[in-house]
């Protein structure tokens, strides 16, 4: 799963993350962060919680706002990424320098993420250090029966679904990055009026 950490700790706190679920494990809402690091409000509250916090397999900077989640069970992308993750970060809305709003890939091994993540579409950050202005903010993650892999936004009314593929035959030891192209009811990748959409960051 992908979580979408707290706010009002700073720009560095929390990070959000991805890990895996067990029956009965307890992940530090709203008591703890990042394993068990008690949380200044609420820790006190519960420090057996707090002492029970699991930690995290990947984290991710903090006020990305993950959202979609796909493993990638395609045959269209190289074949080492197979069974790897890609998650959609929304981005940030209160942050004092945005973050965000792109793809990213996260390497599985032997059915465990490897501890990094790396970029795998950007673009939908236009401009702007203070405020971020985007073109998109992607938010749904699916795998298409080709293979391609399927992105969805949500910024205001000019909602579109974009579809990320390799063009061509892909080796694994030499592959250029993956084509994006837009469908969405205004046929565009701005607003209706032809603008990058100005969103405030997190």
């Amino acid at each position: 799963m992908v979580v979408n950490e707290r706010d009002g700790l700073g720009d560095g706190l929390v990070p959000d993350y991805l890990t895996s679920v067990q029956l009965g494990e307890f992940f530090d809402w709203p008591y703890a962060y990042i394993g068990p690091n008690p949380d200044p409000d609420y820790g006190e509250e519960k420090p057996e919680l707090v002492a029970q916090t699991v930690a995290l397999e990947v984290l991710f900077q903090s006020h990305s706002a993950p959202l979609g989640l796909a493993f990638y069970d395609g045959e269209m992308f190289p074949s080492e990424f197979r069974g790897d993750a890609f998650v959609a970060l929304h981005g940030s809305w209160n942050a004092s320098q945005p973050t965000g709003y792109k793809i990213v890939r996260i390497p599985f091994k032997n059915g465990r993420p490897m501890s990094w993540y790396e970029n795998f579409a950007v673009g939908f950050w236009a401009k702007g250090s203070r405020t971020a202005r985007v073109w998109r903010r992607p938010a749904g993650l699916a795998i298409a029966a080709d293979g391609s892999l399927l992105i969805a936004d949500d910024v205001l009314e000019s909602r579109h679904l974009r579809r990320a593929q390799f063009p061509g035959a892909v080796h694994p030891q030499h592959h250029r990055g993956p084509n994006l192209r837009g469908h969405g009811h205004n046929g565009n990748t701005s607003d209706q009026a032809g603008r990058p959409c100005n969103n405030p960051p997190r």
